[in-house]
C-alpha cells in the first residue's frame, strides 16, 4: 500500500531535518583538542573493583530472594542463574569481601 503524498512530503520533510540537525551537530563537535579520560590511582581502581563486586553480590542476593518465590521452570532458571553470578564472582572477585561472601554462600548452598 502505497503512502498518501502527504504524509510522504511530511515524512521526507522530517528525514531531510534530521539530517542537516545531524551534520550541524557533527559539524560543532569537532574539536582540536582530544578528550582525556581520568587516571584513577590504584587505591582509586580497587575502590572501584570492590564497589563493582559489591553491587554483583547484591544482585545475587535479590536472585536468591526470587528463587524463594518462584516455582516450576522460573524456580530452575534462576537457580541456574544463581550458580553462574556465583561462579562469576568468585572467579573474577577472589579477592573482595563479596568474593569471600559468595564463596560462604556457595558452601550453604
Amino acid at each position: 500500500m502505497a503512502m498518501p503524498q502527504s504524509e510522504f512530503a511530511y515524512y521526507s520533510q522530517f528525514s531531510a531535518r534530521a539530517d542537516r540537525d545531524w551534520q550541524r551537530l557533527l559539524r560543532k563537535s569537532k574539536s582540536t583538542t582530544p578528550y582525556v579520560w581520568p587516571v584513577l590511582s590504584p587505591g582509586q581502581q580497587i575502590e572501584e573493583h570492590e564497589a563493582e563486586a559489591r553491587r554483583k553480590l547484591k544482585y545475587l542476593r535479590n536472585i536468591i530472594a526470587d528463587i524463594d518465590r518462584a516455582t516450576g521452570k522460573e524456580r530452575e532458571r534462576l537457580i541456574d542463574l544463581k550458580f553462574d553470578k556465583l561462579d562469576e564472582l568468585i572467579e573474577k572477585y577472589k579477592d573482595t569481601n563479596a568474593g569471600v561472601e559468595a564463596k560462604k554462600i556457595l558452601a550453604k548452598k
